[in-house]
């Protein structure tokens, strides 16, 4: 049975359309984790992942974040995904 996913989750899912359309090849299978969902805040400020004004402690990735992202309030609909190698993955930043 299906479920929405929750912050935590690994997903695996085909590569959207529109990297598809920066040349990523369609039979990718993308392995994400689960940042934030619907209504949530996210940013990231000083190699922080920030979610709804709470800094994330995260265990599993790789070394801090080396950009900066502004903050923005996720849709009805929608997740945010990241990889757990931060610095070098292709995810919801993208």
């Amino acid at each position: 049975m299906f479920r929405r996913p929750s912050v935590g989750d690994i997903v695996f899912f085909r590569v959207p359309t529109a990297l598809q359309n920066c040349g990523i090849n369609k039979d990718v299978v993308f392995i994400k984790r689960v940042i934030a969902t619907p209504g949530d805040f996210i940013q990231v400020r000083q190699g922080q992942h920030i979610v709804n004004g709470v800094a994330q402690k995260e265990h599993y990735t790789a070394p801090h974040a080396s950009y900066t992202m502004e903050a923005m309030r996720l849709p009805e609909g929608h997740v945010f995904v990241m990889g757990d190698n931060r610095n070098n993955s292709c995810d919801s930043r993208v």
